[in-house]
């Protein structure tokens, strides 16, 4: 009787060991399921575009309130900083350009935001057949996409404020010029904004003159944003050519007439540099 106890006491226990490395086994054999279908990696890489659409929000909102008020010259003067130098009119104009400034960035930060949110969908939902096939054929042009978009528009929000600032001939806040200026370096582009104000001019004596350049200066900018929005797609489409390039090439070569072929190259390229070389030696010696 006591040895049927013992056993039926055992028992249980025995069943909740095998239930605990039954349901270890499921996970792992989950785990490498979502590895070998690359869910895994599709999702690490889609999170990484996630943060980056919640990174322009955030260092957005803060660049639009640090820039109001600093005052430290190791960083940089902020926006109301300025006003010392302003007088009547010229300071109630410039209260607009902030206003005008703060509302049109922060309507920017939004936009910015949602074409990463797009890009990155589209990106979820691209087929997955291989990590280096994902890589080439999906992120890489999906980065080239959402860089070139959000430097476009960043460069349209200046045309439109350096506009601002001519109507108003005064200053104009633009607390996003970091992330501009960020942008350009990573390109070698020069952006055009060199602080987080876009001045007008205040001369209002010759006030139609200085509108007239300041709206070309605008007009100018815009297009520029329109080329550099063109050139990325045109870039995205070369990039997708010369990938396909490429593929045909590394098929080409590894087939056998490739193999062939590439022999012989190699033995004609000895045969030639080769004879080249000796006789250059021939000639010193």
């Amino acid at each position: 009787m006591e040895n049927e106890n013992v056993a039926q006491e055992s028992t249980p226990a025995m069943s909740a060991n095998q239930g605990f490395g039954d349901r270890l086994e499921s996970e792992v054999k989950n785990l490498l399921d979502r590895i070998d279908n690359g869910n895994i990696f599709k999702s690490i890489i889609v999170l990484f575009f996630r943060l980056i659409g919640w990174g322009i929000i955030a260092s957005g909102l803060w660049e639009c309130i640090i820039n109001m008020f600093s005052d430290d010259d190791s960083y940089r003067y902020g926006y109301f900083s300025k006003f010392e130098n302003l007088e009547g009119m010229q300071q109630f104009t410039s209260v607009i350009g902030f206003l005008i400034g703060l509302v049109l960035c922060l309507a920017t930060i939004y936009v910015l935001f949602l074409f990463v949110k797009k890009r990155t969908n589209q990106l979820e939902e691209s087929p997955y057949e291989g990590l280096i096939h994902y890589m080439y054929k999906s992120v890489f042009p999906t980065m080239i996409m959402i860089f070139g978009e959000v430097l476009s528009l960043l460069l349209f929000l200046v045309g439109i404020l350096t506009l601002v600032a001519a109507i108003l001939s005064s200053l104009v806040y633009f607390p996003l010029a970091d992330m501009l200026q960020l942008l350009g370096q990573m390109v070698d582009f020069d952006s055009g904004s060199d602080g987080i104000w876009i001045i007008g001019f205040n001369e209002y004596t010759a006030y139609f003159e200085f509108l007239k350049s300041g709206g070309l200066a605008s007009l100018g900018i815009m297009a520029v944003s329109a080329f550099v929005l063109v050139g990325t797609y045109i870039f995205k489409e070369v990039y997708q050519y010369l990938i396909k390039l490429v593929i045909k090439l590394v098929e080409f070569a590894i087939s056998k007439n490739g193999i062939l072929i590439l022999f012989i190259g190699i033995v004609l390229s000895y045969v030639v540099i080769g004879g080249f070389f000796s006789e250059i030696l021939e000639d010193i010696f």
